[in-house]
């Protein structure tokens, strides 16, 4: 992302913080890392699946602009599910349910351990605005799509899996495709994120309610030979292969 342009904001004058230990601002030891790596949150370092070293990995500082944001962000994980509430209400049993398996519940020790520190930040400090369209353009490009690219990731997954993934090469590359190739690319993944898309808004592919890793490998199956069906009939009607909406069968 050398040459990517992010929208910018105004750091705010005063941010909070709520963390373990006498320094409110320390990031999170690696000992509160989960089995992946990470810490659980939204912009973590996924590059241990990559087997890159601890010390080469950057660990994120999750502030807020006011005291109840601070305190709201790291109980986040202690908000009950909806999905299992509702799958609670429907079991029928004279038994009242247990507050724990409901959740809502902030443990004792977790309120009486974290501390809430404040700092002000130097007004020169760049603010990616990360609610604007244009970051979230350049952060899927930049992070995503090419989030495979490069010869290690290349090598790694066709020792591991015997897969040869082509990820576009980032436009300032030694190994940077052509301008007709990335254009070729670019055009079949729009197919690929169109059939995603319809495999979610159309079959529900990511309501499966699948319970163990073989029921979702059948849902999943089940759900792909449905569309592969669905753009046979449109191919043997005329018509074109991804229109399902509204297609009567």
């Amino acid at each position: 992302m050398a040459d990517a342009t992010l929208p910018a904001v105004a750091p705010p004058r005063l941010i909070y913080r709520v963390g373990r230990g006498f320094d409110a601002f320390a990031p999170p030891g690696w000992t509160y890392a989960l089995p992946d790596g990470t810490f659980g949150n939204r912009f973590d370092d996924p590059s241990a699946e990559r087997d890159v070293p601890e010390e080469e990995r950057y660990r994120v500082v999750y502030c807020a602009t006011g005291r109840a944001g601070a305190f709201g962000e790291t109980v986040a994980r202690f908000r009950p599910s909806l999905e299992l509430l509702a799958g609670l209400k429907q079991v029928e049993d004279e038994e009242p349910l247990d507050p724990e398996l409901e959740g809502g519940i902030i443990p004792e020790e977790w309120r009486l351990s974290p501390r809430l520190g404040s700092t002000r930040l130097a007004p020169g400090l760049p603010f990616a605005d990360l609610a604007a369209p244009e970051t979230m353009r350049v952060l899927r490009e930049e992070l995503a799509d090419k989030g495979f690219t490069g010869v290690e990731w290349e090598r790694l997954l066709m020792e591991r899996y015997g897969a040869l993934v082509a990820a576009t090469p980032k436009n300032n590359s030694r190994r940077a495709w052509a301008k007709a190739d990335r254009r070729w690319a670019s055009g079949k993944r729009q197919i690929i994120e169109g059939v995603i898309g319809q495999l979610k808004d159309f079959f529900g592919l990511e309501r499966h309610r699948a319970k163990t890793l073989g029921g979702l490998l059948v849902c999943l199956a089940a759900k792909v030979a449905a569309y592969t069906c669905g753009q046979r009939i449109n191919d043997t009607l005329g018509r074109p292969l991804r229109h399902l909406a509204d297609l009567l069968i």
